[in-house]
């Protein structure tokens, strides 16, 4: 088929790592807060679907998830686009379809099949992990979901899960970074970092050095410690 000029996709396995790493912490975090592990049965084809998912909203952070992939797994990831609704921008989504690195997610890590967003939990592994572990689990929580407002100096995450935030509490106060209460906030739950040393903390140990992260997210603590504020936020 090859030869005859036909688009051949061969069926790639994923590799499943077997300990955990900076570059699969910062995953996780990105997983738990923008993605979803889906495991679906077909009953008239008999056949099950089961992979792993992220999304963004963004075409520059494509690439960052593409080679993250690819470097976790060892899998070629490709991205494919649609708009929802009324919203103007594509939102993309980038797949591994894997069974084992799903059940492998799901049964190591607690992450839950399906929608997870009232029951999310941050994983035990990460909370009795090393520093550098949790460091990096954090970027990808505030990669994902995380809202940078560089005029006031803050950064919040949103999440359905009242019982997330208060384990994200735990986890940056591990790493000796104060939060406010894990407040109520209309449809969802919102935990706060409104002190300087912590956002300075989470720009030079989080950020600074990062291999990969969201360009917008590392522009927006930029903004918030050195004062080069725009009127508009980056979120």
């Amino acid at each position: 088929m090859k030869s005859a000029n036909y688009e051949v996709k061969n069926k790639q396995c994923a590799r499943i790592p077997s300990k955990l790493t900076n570059n699969l912490s910062y995953f996780l975090g990105l997983l738990i807060t923008d993605g979803h592990l889906q495991y679906s049965i077909h009953n008239k084809r008999k056949t099950r679907k089961s992979c792993v998912q992220l999304f963004t909203s963004y075409e520059e952070e494509i690439e960052t998830i593409l080679e993250l992939n690819y470097k976790i797994f060892n899998y070629i990831s490709f991205a494919s686009g649609r708009k929802n609704g009324f919203n103007k921008k594509t939102n993309f989504q980038i797949l591994i379809n894997s069974k084992k690195l799903t059940e492998k997610l799901k049964s190591r890590f607690e992450i839950p099949t399906g929608n997870k967003s009232l029951i999310i939990r941050i994983p035990k592994i990460i909370l009795n992990s090393k520093k550098e572990y949790r460091l990096n689990f954090l970027r990808g929580i505030i990669d994902g979901d995380g809202s940078i407002k560089p005029k006031y100096s803050q950064i919040s995450v949103s999440s359905g899960s009242q019982l997330f935030l208060k384990d994200l509490k735990n986890l940056l106060t591990s790493l000796n970074i104060k939060s406010g209460s894990v407040r109520k906030e209309k449809s969802c739950y919102v935990l706060s970092i409104s002190n300087k040393k912590g956002i300075e903390k989470i720009y030079h140990e989080c950020y600074k050095n990062a291999i990969y992260c969201y360009p917008r997210k590392l522009m927006s603590l930029e903004k918030a410690i050195f004062k080069k504020v725009n009127k508009c936020s980056i979120l």
